[in-house]
């Protein structure tokens, strides 16, 4: 079952990789494209194309995958027959509901925003709800009842491309045509509403291949346990999944009043202060990886009563989400102001940006986090924690962004994010009696970091002497690649030789064996 973990995870982690980059490829051209205002548009309703993606692609497949899990341990084929027939008329209930209110409120939402011209980039984005139920039931059915994450990576990186070609093939057409801003905010949000047709069909495939296996009839009785449990958790794993979202929600409806009173060209600094969740996101792949493929393995563990077993499991996804997660945050911080150049072309904003790169590994912990202690304590203690926060997070707001701006909003996420991913590994370390860390690994973690940090400063004193261009986007650009590949080496080389990372970790990633007769000490 570990490598099962492990396995599930590199799968997700690679279409992970490639989904970010995408991501980061195509915002590049688009924000250039439509400008700071077009990329606010876009960002506005975002929230709404995430909670749609998270619900279908992590939420509710991973309560299904987990409830199919649980079935299997026991043996019971009829059973499993019953959850994907009522997931099937639960899911479609709910998503005909969500995307009635969607549709039908957007006017509401768009005062709100105190944008009402959101209203038509709001509508063509609800349609999106509609593909939730194909694309939940087949990667709950693969990832829990074949311990397979293969479709769901497939199918992941095959919405992302569609979504990708569309949104820049339709923005360089209304670049020609010069559209204005909320008309590229409108075409970014059909491509997107779009893109699952291709996550769809992939999965179909799978499923076709597994027809044998894959029967079962919508006539089913349904089954009200079933279907509450469905809900009730897959709005629970949800929530707890977007706890960045939920913070990018809350600077939805509130940064843009607030930056009014104060502050001139509220909507452009918005668009800065949005440049920052695509380094965020793409930081945070380990641990949406490490989330998925865990879930159901840890529901067949808790099902055949494997206590020792399952407190061990939850240790190194914890352990590899803080060190990655740390390597993530730190990197980009290191290199932030070369990163907005090369993507953006210009400074703006980078000192909140340079805030925003912690919320990196505060959001990998309360992802891994909020999964483990769902498991544990049931599904609604970190939806809690969540709300508290966001709360403080809107408070903050109204206290920092008036004066200090959206370096402010950044300080206010930070702190807030901060503080919810620190109550969650506190009460982990209750919960489970699982020491993490050891104090002397917490240094050697340091020490890793601090050599980056050095390496990476030496070597942008060495291009400086070499002559490369400074202050120009390709300048920048070859900064941030060369930066990411030495600061890599020399964090790699300091945790193997410190022991954070052993052989049994290194095994269970394509060329851990090369890695670690490189780097591991004989």
């Amino acid at each position: 079952m570990e490598r099962s973990i492990w396995r599930g995870t590199f799968i997700l982690a690679f279409a992970a990789l490639i989904i970010k980059v995408l991501s980061a490829v195509y915002r590049l051209p688009y924000q250039n494209l439509a400008g700071d205002v077009g990329f606010y548009v876009y960002q506005q309703v975002y929230p709404f194309y995430a909670l749609a993606t998270t619900m279908a692609g992590f939420g509710f497949p991973i309560v299904l995958s987990k409830i199919i899990a649980e079935a299997q341990s026991r043996q019971d084929r009829q059973g499993v027959e019953v959850i994907l027939a009522t997931a099937i008329k639960v899911l479609s209930g709910l998503a005909c509901f969500l995307f009635l209110v969607s549709f039908l409120g957007a006017p509401f939402i768009s005062r709100l925003m105190e944008d009402t011209q959101l209203v038509r980039p709001l509508r063509i984005l609800s349609f999106i709800f509609l593909w939730g139920p194909f694309i939940a039931i087949l990667r709950g059915y693969f990832q829990g009842g074949r311990l397979n994450m293969k479709p769901t990576g497939v199918s992941q990186v095959a919405e992302q491309t569609l979504r990708v070609g569309l949104i820049l093939g339709l923005s360089f057409w209304l670049f020609r045509q010069s559209a204005g801003p909320y008309v590229f905010g409108s075409a970014a949000a059909f491509g997107s509403m779009i893109a699952p047709l291709a996550s769809t069909l992939i999965l179909f495939w799978f499923a076709l291949k597994e027809k044998e296996q894959l029967r079962f009839s919508v006539k089913r009785q349904w089954n009200g346990q079933v279907a509450m449990r469905l809900l009730s958790e897959g709005f629970a794993y949800t929530i707890a999944s977007l706890a960045l979202v939920t913070f990018q929600f809350v600077d939805t409806l509130s940064l843009v009043p607030f930056l009014h009173t104060h502050w001139h060209s509220a909507k452009t600094l918005k668009g800065v202060y949005d440049r920052s969740f695509p380094f965020i996101q793409m930081g945070m792949s380990t641990a949406v990886a490490l989330a998925t493929s865990s879930v159901p393995v840890f529901a067949k563990l808790k099902g055949m009563g494997s206590r020792g077993d399952y407190n061990d499991q939850l240790k190194q996804p914890m352990r590899l989400t803080i060190i990655f997660g740390a390597a993530a945050a730190f990197g980009l911080l290191f290199i932030i102001k070369e990163t907005n150049l090369f993507l953006f072309e210009d400074h703006s904003g980078t000192w909140a940006l340079a805030v925003m790169c912690i919320n990196i590994l505060s959001a990998s912990i309360v992802i891994i986090g909020s999964t483990m202690l769902q498991g544990i304590r049931g599904v609604w203690e970190p939806i809690i924690y969540l709300i508290i926060m966001a709360a403080i997070k809107l408070g903050l707001n109204g206290l920092l962004v008036p004066p200090l701006g959206i370096f402010g909003a950044a300080l206010a996420t930070a702190i807030s994010l901060g503080g919810l991913a620190l109550i969650i590994m506190l009460r982990l370390k209750i919960y489970c009696q699982v020491r993490f860390f050891y104090a002397r690994e917490y240094v050697i973690l340091i020490y890793g970091l601090l050599s980056m940090f050095i390496v990476v400063f030496l070597w942008k004193f060495v291009l400086y002497l070499w002559g490369l261009p400074d202050g120009g986007r390709l300048g920048a650009g070859v900064t941030v690649v060369t930066s990411v590949g030495w600061g890599a080496v020399v964090f790699l080389l300091w945790v193997m030789r410190g022991g954070l990372l052993d052989e049994k970790d290194l095994q269970h990633f394509p060329g851990g064996k090369v890695l670690g007769r490189l780097f591991l000490k004989k």
